[in-house]
């Protein structure tokens, strides 16, 4: 699965964006249930440009940890 995704440019990379979008909650979703989640951070931009962040971590030093990991995968990802 791809971590970093840009914007899509077209209708038709709109279209197969949603697709993506919702299969990561799908899989995402199927995780937990099967009690393959323990703690999440997750954050995302409405369509107004505001930053939103749902997190469900034992304490605040999960929280901030999962932030750092997540952060420096995305970097990584990018930058190869």
């Amino acid at each position: 699965m791809e971590i970093v995704k840009f914007k899509p440019k077209t209708e038709e990379e709109s279209k197969k964006n949603l697709e993506y979008m919702l299969s990561i909650i799908d899989d995402f979703r199927s995780m937990v249930e099967k009690g393959e989640v323990e703690e999440f951070v997750i954050s995302y931009m409405d369509s107004s440009s505001s930053v939103e962040l749902s997190a469900n971590c034992k304490d605040i030093v999960g929280a901030i940890g999962i932030l750092e990991m997540s952060k420096q995968i995305v970097l990584h990802q990018v930058m190869d």
